[in-house]
């Protein structure tokens, strides 16, 4: 949330069995470009380890250049486009191999996050 309680981003993740779901992530536009995208990501992927998930992928369109900075930035496997969804690349994050550097949540506010900075 910003400053007045309005929702900056959200994340979420729905399970697709007992150790796979699909994520989906959303910053808002006047927010974007500051670690709130890097940080909901990482939160998602570190709870979902804990939890007991294996993998999570997301489909991201292949023109979410900041999307897919993200992703590799993190650590992703590319799967194969789906000549079903061809303006989308399908991520999967392999949850013991990604680069989970976690991030103290008592940190976040949308100043801390202005200019991507990160504690």
């Amino acid at each position: 949330m910003d400053k007045t309680g309005a929702i900056a981003g959200l994340i979420h993740r729905i399970m697709v069995s007992r150790s796979q779901a699909e994520v989906g992530l959303i910053v808002r536009s006047d927010l974007k470009r500051r670690g709130m995208g890097d940080f909901l990501l990482r939160r998602m992927l570190g709870r979902s380890a804990t939890q007991g998930f294996k993998t999570l992928s997301a489909s991201v369109l292949w023109e979410n250049r900041a999307a897919l900075r993200l992703a590799a930035k993190i650590g992703y496997i590319r799967q194969e486009v789906s000549s079903m969804r061809p303006l989308t690349t399908e991520l999967m994050f392999e949850l013991g191999r990604t680069k989970l550097k976690m991030i103290d949540p008592g940190c976040l506010t949308v100043g801390n996050l202005q200019g991507g900075s990160q504690h």
